[in-house]
């Protein structure tokens, strides 16, 4: 999603949520070092932005129990040519383990 200038409120929210995922680096509440910067930031955001558009589409959907689903495994996000934004360690474990620890997403398992 980007960066993209016709989306001024959800570039505000994108950017809030980068900066509450980047408090919680160092307090032990996510499995992440420090604070990331430059291009991994910029993944970062590429990260947040995609969970939020993903669960977005699929709040406002008409299915009663529609879901969006994220790969937790590391051998999903082997770099390719084709897959270079997302990693596993700044999507899956900043990204989101820190939305989840700050309640924005939660985890529905089908049983």
């Amino acid at each position: 999603m980007g960066n993209d200038m016709r989306y001024p409120l959800f570039n505000t929210v994108i950017d809030q949520l980068v900066d509450e995922v980047q408090a919680l680096s160092g307090t032990g509440k996510i499995d992440a070092g420090r604070r990331v910067a430059g291009s991994a930031a910029l993944k970062l955001r590429v990260s947040i932005s995609k969970l939020v558009s993903d669960t977005v589409s699929i709040r406002f959907s008409f299915r009663a129990k529609a879901q969006a689903s994220i790969h937790l495994g590391k051998d999903h996000y082997k770099s390719t040519r084709y897959q270079q934004a997302l990693s596993y360690r700044i999507h899956v474990k900043r990204a989101f383990d820190g939305m989840l620890s700050l309640g924005y997403l939660r985890i529905d398992k089908r049983v």
